[in-house]
């Protein structure tokens, strides 16, 4: 019986997927009431890209294409967020008629990128382009709160719950990759920094005068 099939690990999947999905609505939520995107450019252009490839032009099994799409559509409201209340947060240096080509050279790139590595690797689940934008995700996440210096945009339950919801798929994606030095490094460097973000910005509401787990 393989992964996708097997029970527990249809369990873990589907306990990623719904923790992923509940996340994207809270971060679109705090975005709007803070002002702010809640997730940097690259790692949202990653996200669009990846979400568009493995649910549309190869999708993964059912159910994981399926999700793909409904995550693709929430990303829209992440992207309206990022266009919405982004183009003040441009740095002083760069003119702000370059902030919606900005945009599309990330979008480009980022969906060129996702398609290489697949094509690449012959990664059809998409493992490594998944774990390497999971990677990116708190790297990016603790340069955007040491940049603004504050918590806008930002939730403890999305960084928590992302956290264990990637967390809960790894014994799946051992289970498909079994051998992936690569992987295993991923899984190892998601864990790690998405730990120091976690506690950096637990460390930052506190600072702020914020009850963490009151703001969601």
């Amino acid at each position: 019986m393989d992964a996708y099939t097997h029970p527990f690990y249809q369990l873990l999947l589907l306990t990623c997927m719904l923790g992923w999905l509940i996340s994207y609505v809270v971060i679109i939520r705090r975005g709007i009431k803070d002002r702010a995107c809640g997730m940097p450019l690259v790692p949202l252009c990653i996200n669009l890209s990846w979400e568009f490839i493995f649910g549309f032009m190869h999708p993964d099994l059912p159910p994981a294409n399926y999700v793909c799409m409904a995550y693709f559509v929430l990303d829209l409201g992440i992207v309206w967020t990022y266009f919405k209340y982004g183009r003040e947060e441009m740095p002083a240096l760069l003119p702000r008629a370059l902030f919606i080509p900005a945009f599309l050279l990330v979008l480009a790139m980022s969906f060129a990128g996702v398609l290489a590595v697949t094509y690449h690797f012959n990664d059809w689940t998409g493992s490594y382009t998944g774990w390497g934008d999971n990677f990116l995700i708190p790297c990016a996440l603790i340069a955007m709160l040491l940049r603004r210096g504050n918590t806008r945009g930002q939730s403890m339950y999305v960084a928590v719950l992302t956290w264990l919801a990637s967390i809960a798929l790894v014994p799946f994606e051992i289970r498909i990759s079994p051998d992936s030095l690569l992987l295993n490094y991923l899984y190892v460097g998601f864990i790690v920094f998405g730990a120091i973000y976690i506690v950096l910005l637990y460390r930052t509401f506190k600072a702020e005068g914020k009850q963490p787990w009151q703001v969601w």
